[in-house]
């Protein structure tokens, strides 16, 4: 009976010491939670496993995006780790949230870009801006064959309009009732693929990445390209970025920014035409 309760002792220790160290492996595992720009998600996520190798007590955890604004505040609230943002930051944002860091870690060209049926390669920008105003209709009225344009549009409030009534449209055009309005990178590019004569506004990088079956059309003549990006000639770039609090102090945050930077990270961006930018 004694070399039972003896045993029976050993082992109730040592599910005991089991049992702690397992808890003790858990308190050390930390998670990131990012938002923000869904494109900008999508890029971060190109380095999420080799982060993840590379860390394996930290893991990264993508929340629903909604827009690099909503990731800027997330931050600034901490109710999440890493906004993505496809933009800079405004100047009444960096008024509003003072506690908020950015980085720009790549540019990436903002294209136009049509499903595989059309046969054009490019449009000048007065072209699009009359596509956008409803001057133009038919793909047969700037080179290509018969076929009514079905224009795909996002919100005013995201980057990429942002970028294209910046560069081409201007803030006085009305875009015509007839556009398709998309509420999301990712469904803009599923509409893109399956719209036969369609007209949408994406990335070039995820373009590439998600070898996704459509073209991306030269804009007076300037074709969207990694080369075109880098030497600027290509000018609806976008800056995608990452921001972080500045009232924390979180190792395993500091950590994933500075991978971002690392060169491993930035040979997995280039693979996909991606311009990496210094961390500053």
């Amino acid at each position: 009976m004694k070399k039972i309760k003896v045993l029976l002792t050993f082992l109730l220790l040592l599910l005991c010491i089991t049992g702690c160290s397992q808890e003790s492996e858990e308190a050390k595992q930390k998670e990131i939670t990012i938002a923000g720009s869904s494109s900008g998600a999508t890029i971060l996520k190109l380095i999420q496993e080799p982060f993840e190798v590379n860390n394996p007590n930290i893991l990264i955890n993508f929340l629903p995006s909604t827009g690099s604004g909503d990731g800027i505040r997330g931050v600034s609230e901490e109710l999440i780790d890493v906004g993505t943002t496809a933009r800079k930051m405004k100047e009444s944002e960096k008024e509003q949230y003072p506690n908020v860091k950015e980085f720009t870690f790549v540019k990436d060209a903002m294209v136009l870009a049509v499903h595989e049926n059309v046969n054009i390669d490019g449009l000048t920008s007065e072209q699009i801006k009359k596509i956008f105003a409803g001057e133009i209709s038919d793909w047969s009225e700037v080179g290509g064959q018969e076929g009514k344009i079905i224009l795909l549009d996002r919100e005013e409030k995201e980057s990429s309009k942002i970028l294209l009534r910046k560069h081409i449209l201007g803030d006085d055009l009305e875009v015509t009732d007839n556009a398709i309005l998309i509420n999301s990178a990712d469904a803009m590019n599923i509409a893109i693929v399956e719209t036969p004569n369609a007209l949408g506004q994406t990335s070039l990088g995820v373009i590439k990445k998600e070898q996704l079956n459509i073209k991306p059309i030269a804009v007076d003549g300037i074709i969207p390209s990694y080369s075109s990006v880098k030497d600027g000639s290509y000018t609806l770039t976008r800056d995608y970025g990452v921001v972080i609090s500045s009232d924390r102090a979180d190792s395993h945050i500091e950590a994933f920014v500075d991978f971002i930077f690392s060169e491993h990270a930035n040979q997995i961006f280039k693979k996909y035409d991606f311009v990496t930018l210094d961390k500053k």
